[in-house]
């Protein structure tokens, strides 16, 4: 999770969609978030917000079972 700037954001909301998907994860002090997820087959939706950013949506993440499926997201400021 990093703003417009580059700078890390720490503390975001990270909201996989469909609701219950996955528990909710928060962003570390360096920006980044780690979640295991189900590997269903079906493609998630991601939803980041965090205070002073808007909000960011992304749907049709795959998830492959067994591998690390990075997403790198920018917010811009509010």
């Amino acid at each position: 999770m990093r703003g417009a700037d580059g700078a890390p954001i720490a503390g975001a909301r990270i909201e996989f969609l469909p609701a219950g998907a996955a528990a909710d994860a928060t962003s570390a002090t360096d920006g980044r978030y780690v979640r295991r997820v189900p590997a269903t087959g079906d493609a998630l939706g991601i939803r980041v917000s965090a205070y002073g950013y808007l909000a960011y949506v992304e749907s049709g993440v795959q998830v492959t079972p067994g591998q690390t499926t990075p997403l790198d997201v920018v917010l811009a400021l509010a």
